[in-house]
């Protein structure tokens, strides 16, 4: 089996797909069946398969990461062929790669405010919620379409709308 590179993949960067070339029972003569396999240190992998079809050459290993997580992990790669051990045969090789998976600042996320209507000449305060995936801090910038309202961020998690008096 031929050796696989290191890769550097990014944050969410959905199902990732490697050919494995080279595999063989390192004798062209035996007619032995091989048997692929593929195991994972601990990191952020969600799901790996293999996808082999005895005697190919090649082989594709599939992988995905769990969503918004970064670092490193080995994907150990064993060929097993069906000859065994006797006579001091060798059956099985291994080789490994590692995946390292660099994070992507994701967007913040605020819910939505839902349409309203007040009272002339009365105010009205919202509150605001929204969150950072990577726990990063958010500022609110408050934009208003008319300069006949004025807005007010209260806090962290209350928008305040006041109108200019007899505003319709």
């Amino acid at each position: 089996i031929s050796s696989v590179s290191d890769t550097t993949i990014l944050e969410d960067a959905g199902l990732q797909y490697f050919t494995v070339n080279g595999i063989s029972s390192g004798n062209n003569l035996d007619l032995q069946d091989l048997f692929l396999t593929a195991s994972v240190s601990d990191g952020p992998i969600d799901s790996l398969s293999v996808q082999y079809l005895s005697p190919n050459d090649s082989a594709t290993v599939i992988f995905a990461t769990k969503p918004d997580s970064s670092g490193t992990f080995v994907i150990t790669l064993n060929l097993k062929d069906s000859g065994g051990t006797e006579n001091e045969a060798i059956d099985s090789v291994s080789t490994s790669f590692i995946v390292t998976v660099m994070p992507v600042a994701d967007a913040p996320v605020i819910s939505a405010i839902p349409d309203t209507s007040f009272f002339e000449d009365d105010s009205i305060n919202f509150r605001i919620e929204a969150h950072d995936s990577e726990g990063e801090l958010i500022t609110y910038t408050v934009n208003s379409d008319t300069n006949a309202i004025q807005s007010y961020l209260l806090d962290q998690s209350h928008l305040f709308l006041k109108p200019d008096l007899n505003w319709n």
